[in-house]
């Protein structure tokens, strides 16, 4: 009796993963020193007396004892009991049934054998399987990367061919990838292979992704104004002098000229020379009210053409200054010109740079001497905003042709070499 008493009080102290008490000598409700130092003197007095007697009253110590450690971890709620009177009228203490069960059972399974040791892992198990299971999940992490970079891998040979060349003609990869896509998500696996097939929906998407900005000689409306802007060296002053002999000479209407351009005078004097030839007035003005005063002696004719001065896209000071003569002005179409010979981060820089000027039509120059017209598309689909004319030489007024949808598309799918 005394060796299982023992046995039960000590599961009953750690079957619940309670640590002893502490060294300072703070309270441990699963320890009692002075009263397990009772108990353990009571059990050896009365064993030495009457065992049967004292067998009973520490059993009963032992399952108030227990009842309460149980109480206190089990998850299930323990069952209230009334307290009964035994056959003599002695009051005694209630017990939970369902507790004691659990200790013994505890108790038991301490006792058998398993078959099998359950061993705690050491820290550097644990910080070796925890390294490995990082880099298991960066490894995830890199493969998820790689397919989202490279999702086309899955595409024909004829599909993987036409996305590199798009890529060649300067087209951004991003744009390039979803034209591509998208194109292939409409294709039957049985036309896979049909590239003439292929090159057909491919220049009807793209269609879809360009606009053509009317004509302007179609336009009706007295002193209709025109202005063009851009940085320095694109040929906007070339492309004014192109656009003012197209209307006098082939449409017969009339035409002014006014260029703010004070800066260069090799630009004013190319101008000059141009309208003299042409018999076409030209003022220049040097300041926000001279451009006002000029736009109203030239309300009457049929276009005022204005040409402004070159400004780096870099410079906000030189953008704000050239943004007042243009609201002096107060032009119909802001065509924001462009040199193709320009890359594409150069040029989407330069577009959103002077978008704050509100431009609304777009001329892409220097065709004849670009590798990569394909460019065009990265700005169109970006700024959505039609283009007016494209140039290809120095030549007045021959190398200027108005926008047509299909001659960009073959541009931008093919380069120049389409065209």
């Amino acid at each position: 009796m005394d060796s299982l008493a023992l046995c039960l009080l000590k599961v009953g102290r750690f079957t619940a993963g309670s640590p002893a008490a502490h060294p300072d000598g703070s309270h441990n409700p699963l320890r009692n020193d002075a009263s397990d130092k009772n108990l353990m003197e009571d059990q050896t007095v009365n064993n030495r007396q009457s065992a049967g007697r004292s067998g009973t009253r520490l059993m009963t110590q032992i399952t108030d004892r227990l009842r309460g450690v149980v109480g206190r971890f089990s998850t299930a709620e323990p069952t209230e009991h009334k307290p009964r009177r035994s056959r003599k009228g002695i009051k005694e203490p209630s017990v939970n049934k369902s507790a004691v069960n659990t200790v013994e059972n505890m108790a038991l399974s301490k006792l058998k054998p398993t078959g099998m040791k359950l061993q705690k892992a050491r820290p550097a198990q644990i910080r070796h399987l925890e390294a490995e299971i990082q880099g298991l999940k960066q490894t995830l992490r890199d493969v998820m990367a790689s397919v989202q970079q490279n999702q086309t891998h899955y595409l024909p040979e004829v599909f993987r061919q036409v996305e590199q060349r798009l890529r060649n003609n300067d087209i951004h990869e991003a744009l390039t990838k979803a034209i591509i896509d998208a194109v292939y998500s409409q294709t039957q696996p049985s036309e896979s292979q049909d590239r003439r097939l292929l090159e057909k929906r491919l220049a009807l998407l793209v269609l879809q992704l360009i606009r053509q900005a009317p004509a302007i000689e179609s336009v009706k409306v007295p002193g209709y104004k025109v202005a063009l802007l851009g940085p320095t060296g694109v040929g906007k002053t070339t492309t004014v002098a192109k656009i003012a002999a197209n209307l006098k000479l082939n449409h017969g209407r009339k035409v002014a000229l006014i260029t703010s351009d004070t800066f260069r005078i090799a630009a004013i004097e190319q101008l000059q020379t141009f309208a003299n030839i042409a018999g076409i007035p030209l003022s220049v003005v040097y300041s926000p009210t001279e451009m006002q005063q000029e736009i109203e002696r030239y309300r009457n004719y049929d276009f005022i053409l204005i040409d402004t001065v070159g400004r780096s896209q870099k410079n906000q000071r030189q953008l704000s200054e050239l943004k007042e003569f243009l609201d002096a002005a107060d032009p119909h179409e802001r065509h924001l010109v462009l040199s193709l010979t320009n890359g594409k981060r150069t040029l989407f820089d330069v577009a959103t740079r002077f978008s704050d000027l509100n431009p609304n039509r777009f001329i892409f120059t220097k065709l004849d001497e670009s590798t990569t017209p394909g460019v065009m598309l990265n700005l169109l689909y970006k700024f959505q905003l039609p283009v007016s004319y494209l140039t290809t030489g120095q030549t007045v007024p021959t190398d200027l042709r108005p926008a047509r949808l299909k001659e960009m598309a073959k541009l931008i799918l093919y380069g120049n070499s389409g065209v």
